[in-house]
């Protein structure tokens, strides 16, 4: 009778497959049950079929493979013949290669297709380029996986040799995972291949699917003349996550590239140490439309000088990520975000309708987003020095909401608009930061607020509007501190307060006062709880009289009980006699309503400015 730990180990594979495709895997009877055949278990019986399971898959993970067994693997002789030999045998879908430094010629590294090769682990398995060319390479391939190994380039070692290590063209359903892709690059001039992981299409395919890239560490030759980490090119469904990538500071220098034609692919987790571009979307203006639909999410980067560039393309999505930009101009972008712009030129592009959310950005980038082409959104946060937001000529329609200005206490003075787009209509480059209170630019052409719905028929001009159905009221509030102010202000370049309309707190609720002030004179009117008067400041030699009406601008009539002309000289009216009663200087005149014949009109001809001396006419 078989024992526990064998029929749990037999079930446990015909549970999860046997191997043979397209036959159902039957439910495995339960342990303990009289069908069985076997005896009710016991906490022992488990944990020796677990560790029987746990000890085959160990055997397996250790098992070289027929034909791989007699390579060198010592990093001097030459493994070419042999290992190509046990890739390629009839058969054989699955190769295993052992511990050690493999050195291979390129033209010996074709991969098969479907074929799995799985070392022992990125630092102990070692597949090392002894000669120029391409290093692993596949073309037209349907499915297939390579993990567990490090990929040696060897570039300085083979004298300034191009290359890149690994390369796909035409190939669907690859994964790569648990790699380290290291010592590629160009020459030093900067030709030849230098990419770490490259897929792209072929004669026959013209747009490879779903492709893989995981858990794996590519790092670039400093020394070469150009580097970039991986390419998908024309790529779509494809998957990238959990991938560093270094030392892509040379040329180009991108770390992460989606580019061309890549649609719908997924890259998160990506990170980035030493890159010119972080990551993005390649393609000049002189190529295809560019990529369309694709995401980006949670990467970060240090010694970056591009976080984010894309040129082209419509409805991509970045998300998610931190860039530390510190290391010095070289060539292309100079921005921690570049959306919309070409790559060395920085002129407008077609990008349209992508989106870059939650963008954080630190260093000495010249300005933070330089943005180009149509309807993009950026959400940022600009711990950066210089510019936020550069819009170039011919951008239309995008919007850049500032989350944090970093140590600005202003975003205004930190946008260059040479886009040459009114800022209030529908093609408007606008520019939003909440948190230093500031609105550059509406799409609509005004700015609206409303409380509930008024029926109001606004006018075009009308373009801060407050809304509400009943009282609608724009109230300005101070702590009540005498000679605080509350208004109105317009201003014109160069002059910060042209005219303006202000309420004066005074030292009581009585003595506050309006404030009327333009025209160059400062305070030209007052209202106070007394009177409404032209303002003559202290060092004014004479009152700053003003005019009611003009002589072609007449007010129809005038409503009044007294006119004062100064050193007691007035024009007065009353109901009976000023004789007596009404005090003023001599010139002053009288009008007694309902008066008389020689007794509706009086004139003050003597008394000094007592209320004697008025003479009736």
């Amino acid at each position: 009778m078989p024992t526990t730990a064998q029929i749990l180990l037999r079930d446990f594979v015909r549970y999860t497959g046997d191997g043979k495709p397209n036959e159902p895997v039957g439910k495995p009877a339960p342990v303990g049950d009289p069908s069985s055949g076997v005896h009710n278990p016991s906490k022992r019986d488990f944990r020796e079929a677990i560790g029987s399971v746990t000890d085959a898959a160990d055997r397996a993970d250790r098992q070289v493979s027929k034909g791989m067994e007699v390579l060198a693997a010592d990093g001097l002789a030459d493994d070419t013949a042999l290992f190509s030999a046990a890739m390629t045998a009839d058969g054989v879908l699955s190769v295993r290669p052992p511990a050690g430094a493999i050195s291979l010629n390129p033209s010996g590294t074709t991969f098969p297709n479907g074929g799995v090769l799985s070392g022992a682990g990125a630092g102990k398995t070692s597949l090392v380029r002894r000669a120029l060319g391409n290093f692993l390479r596949g073309t037209d391939l349907v499915g297939g996986r390579i993990e567990r190994l490090t990929i040696d380039a060897n570039r300085q070692s083979l004298g300034d040799a191009s290359g890149h290590a690994m390369t796909f063209n035409g190939t669907s359903g690859m994964t790569l995972a648990d790699l380290e892709v290291r010592n590629f690059g160009t020459t030093v001039s900067g030709s030849g291949g230098g990419t770490g992981v490259l897929f792209t299409s072929s004669a026959a395919n013209a747009k490879p699917r779903y492709n893989r890239l995981m858990n794996s560490t590519i790092i670039a030759d400093p020394t070469a003349g150009t580097t970039i980490g991986w390419i998908m090119d024309d790529t779509d469904f494809g998957l990238v996550n959990n991938v560093l990538v270094r030392n892509t500071t040379s040329g180009l220098g991108w770390a992460h590239e989606l580019k061309t034609r890549a649609h719908f692919n997924l890259a998160y987790g990506l990170q980035a140490e030493g890159a010119n571009v972080a990551f993005g979307l390649g393609g000049e203006q002189s190529e295809a439309d560019g990529g369309n639909f694709n995401v980006w999410g949670l990467i970060t980067g240090r010694n970056i000088r591009t976080g984010y560039f894309q040129s082209k393309g419509r409805g991509n999505l970045a998300t998610g990520w931190v860039i530390d930009g510190n290391i010095p101009d070289t060539e292309g972008r100079n921005e921690v975000v570049s959306l919309g712009l070409s790559y060395l030129a920085g002129t407008n592009s077609t990008a349209q309708e992508n989106a870059v959310i939650d963008a954080m950005g630190f260093g000495t980038r010249p300005r933070f987003a330089g943005v180009g082409g149509s309807r993009n959104f950026l959400r940022i946060l600009a711990h950066t020095v210089g510019q936020v937001v550069g819009f170039v000529s011919g951008a239309i329609g995008n919007v850049v909401e500032v989350l944090h200005p970093g140590q600005r206490a202003s975003v205004a003075g930190a946008i260059t608009d040479d886009s040459g787009q009114e800022l209030d209509g529908p093609n408007a480059n606008v520019v939003h930061s909440p948190a230093t209170g500031e609105r550059i630019g509406s799409i609509s052409g005004y700015f609206h607020d409303q409380l509930s719905r008024a029926g109001v028929t606004w006018n075009a001009e009308h373009r801060w509007r407050k809304e509400r159905a009943k009282i609608a009221v724009q109230a300005f509030g101070t702590d009540g501190t005498a000679d605080n102010l509350t208004g109105i202000a317009v201003s014109t370049p160069g002059q910060a307060d042209r005219a303006s309309i202000w309420h004066r707190i005074g030292a009581t609720i009585a003595a506050d006062r309006w404030e009327w002030r333009g025209f160059g004179q400062g305070e030209v009117m007052t209202l106070d709880s007394a009177a409404l008067y032209p303002t003559r400041n202290a060092d004014d030699a004479q009152d700053r009289g003003k005019s009611l009406g003009k002589s072609t601008n007449r007010w129809k009539a005038l409503y009044t009980v007294l006119v004062d002309y100064g050193d007691g000289v007035v024009d007065t009216a009353g109901p009976g006699s000023p004789e007596g009663v009404v005090p003023a200087a001599p010139g002053s005149t009288y009008r007694r309503k309902g008066g008389g014949a020689a007794t509706g009109f009086y004139v003050k001809e003597t008394g000094g400015t007592g209320n004697t001396g008025w003479v009736a006419k």
